[in-house]
């Protein structure tokens, strides 16, 4: 008979398994820790504590052996934007290849989801010893979380975005990828250029500010002075210098731009042409591949991985930003410019 009674409110201790074998608490630990030989426990006394740990369904508390051993093999994995929309394609895709990336180094990835705390509690939380180290995607240099992660002792890794400091980061290269969509939009002759602006998204300011300069470089004027509004946009392509192709900071305003072209009938790229930055596929109606620049997603989660198992195995010869290189998906978005558009937004270059 049992001489521990079992409880859902619970978890079943050590001790419990100790009096239901009728040993010490450190002959039971003994025991479960195959150290029977070594400390000279009977093989009559082994046998009677694994079988009352099977009975009471006990297992060893993972927190308190892996505070004991200093580290628990798991990541912790915290998201900038305190947000997680349904079928968030972009989310999606990040999370399973860090969850690839630390599951093939022997590790397990938590992903924090509650966003009512304060930036002090969420770094309480990150640095209360559940995990080894933290993996921050979409950082921003205002944030307060930032600000306490920089002068601690947890080993932590930014993902995207570019932060000045002292911290690791692993990053797309923003750069790289809007000269191409520079290269590929003056070579099909367009001059008319504008941006569905999304201002409360850092990254897609950026986006648009390196635009800007990659496309003066090249003699053209991002036309910045309508704010373009994917709702309203069958009306201002009606406008005076209305633009010939748009640059939408990221591909879920770009697939939420196609559906709406392909609504009131404006057709795309012989209307419009329209270019995005993510390279991912979201659902749409509008048939379209569209043309972006591609973040190689798998590869920013195993190169941020990589670099924090480097960094918790003492390496120190690295690199404080790692950007790993984009690419130009054509799609079927992108095309020649309009037959009869005015080019009144061309700049000459100065001599």
């Amino acid at each position: 008979m049992s001489r521990v009674a079992k409880s859902a409110s619970r978890r079943v201790r050590l001790e419990d398994v100790a009096l239901q074998a009728g040993v010490s608490v450190a002959t039971a630990s003994l025991a479960l820790s195959d150290k029977s030989a070594q400390y000279r426990i009977s093989n009559d006394v082994t046998a009677r504590v694994r079988k009352a740990a099977q009975d009471l369904d006990y297992t060893p508390n993972r927190l308190v052996r892996s505070m004991q051993r200093g580290q628990t093999h798991i990541l912790s994995f915290f998201n900038g934007y305190r947000t997680r929309t349904p079928q968030d394609l972009y989310m999606n895709t990040l999370c399973t290849a860090l969850e690839r990336a630390a599951g093939s180094r022997g590790y397990d990835l938590l992903i924090h989801c509650d966003f009512t705390r304060s930036p002090e509690q969420i770094y309480q939380h990150l640095n209360g010893g559940i995990a080894d180290a933290v993996l921050f995607f979409a950082p921003q240099t205002n944030d307060p979380l930032l600000a306490l992660l920089k002068k601690s002792r947890l080993p932590t890794v930014l993902i995207g975005g570019e932060i000045e400091g002292t911290l690791p980061q692993v990053t797309d290269d923003v750069e790289s990828g809007m000269r191409l969509v520079a290269e590929r939009l003056v070579e099909q002759g367009h001059r008319q250029i504008g941006v569905v602006h999304e201002n409360s998204n850092p990254n897609s300011l950026q986006r648009v500010t390196l635009l800007r300069k990659e496309l003066a470089a090249r003699g053209v004027v991002l036309n910045e002075e309508r704010p373009y509004v994917i709702e309203e946009i069958e009306t201002q392509l009606q406008l005076p210098d209305a633009p010939t192709a748009l640059f939408c900071p990221r591909d879920r305003l770009a697939y939420y731009l196609l559906d709406r072209c392909k609504k009131h009938g404006i057709s795309v790229p012989e209307q419009l042409s329209v270019v995005g930055y993510d390279g991912l596929p979201w659902e749409t109606n509008s048939g379209h591949k569209a043309a972006s620049v591609k973040v190689d997603i798998e590869a920013l989660a195993e190169a941020a991985v990589a670099r924090m198992v480097a960094q918790l195995s003492g390496e120190s010869e690295l690199s404080l930003i790692q950007y790993l290189p984009t690419a130009f998906i054509a799609g079927t978005t992108l095309g020649a410019v309009p037959t009869g558009t005015t080019l009144s937004s061309t700049r000459q270059p100065g001599p």
